[in-house]
Order: C-alpha cells, then sequence, then structure tokens
C-alpha cells in the first residue's frame, strides 16, 4: 500500500493506492508545483482518483507540500520507534530502582511529616 499526502494551508488530504507505479505517478504530478519540474499554469486545476474511490480537485499553486509513502515500510518505522520507547521506559524504571532518594521513598523510609495530631486522629493537648 502507497500513501500520497498533499498538504494546503492546514489542511491535508490523503489518497491511498494499491499500485506503486500509479501512486509514483499522481505523486510526481503535484510535487511539480513544488519542485519547479515543468511549467505550469498556477491557476491550473487537476483531478487525482485513487484506488479507493477517494476523488481530490486541486489547484497547482494551492499546493504547499506532497509526501509519498510506502505503508508497510513505515509500519515497521512505527513499530521500531514504539520498541524505542518501550526501552526507554524499562531503561528509565532500572535507573529509578537503583536511584537512592526514590528507593527510600519506596521503602518508607523517608523523614517523617510531623502531625498536630495524636493517635485515633485526636489532637495532642
Amino acid at each position: 500500500m502507497f500513501s500520497l499526502t498533499i498538504v494546503f494551508g492546514s489542511t491535508s488530504w490523503r489518497l491511498l493506492y494499491k499500485d506503486e507505479k500509479k501512486a509514483e505517478e499522481h505523486y510526481s504530478f503535484a510535487k511539480a508545483p513544488i519542485a519547479n519540474l515543468t511549467e505550469f499554469n498556477p491557476s491550473e486545476r487537476f483531478e487525482l482518483t485513487d484506488e479507493f474511490g477517494q476523488r481530490a480537485t486541486f489547484r497547482r499553486s494551492d499546493i504547499m507540500a506532497v509526501m509519498f509513502e510506502n505503508l508497510d515500510e513505515s509500519k515497521l518505522g512505527t513499530i521500531e520507534y514504539a520498541l524505542h520507547q518501550m526501552r526507554t521506559q524499562v531503561s528509565g524504571q532500572q535507573r529509578a530502582e537503583h536511584d537512592p532518594t526514590l528507593r527510600a521513598a519506596r521503602r518508607g523510609t523517608s523523614p517523617s511529616i510531623v502531625s498536630p495530631m495524636g493517635p485515633n486522629g485526636q489532637a495532642f493537648s
């Protein structure tokens, strides 16, 4: 699967493709105004249709950014990032276990707080 994201200001639209060649073709067409790869009429409008029934019509001068993504590969990247976050959490927990201040706080050996209340919640007299 392949994704083509086209950005207009604060809005973006994502088109999805099974066929890499078609996705690459649409990417090249959409990025032309940004990369100045071809001469074009900035007011020209064009339409892209993905393989899942989405149709998008754009004015070429409104395109601010275009991103092509191989979703199978980016899935692996997402998994690797999640594993990195898990490793970071485990490392942080291990460091916390060896931190003297945190270890003392867990054992309840931190300094006591003096309370004006005596046993059974009664004030000292």
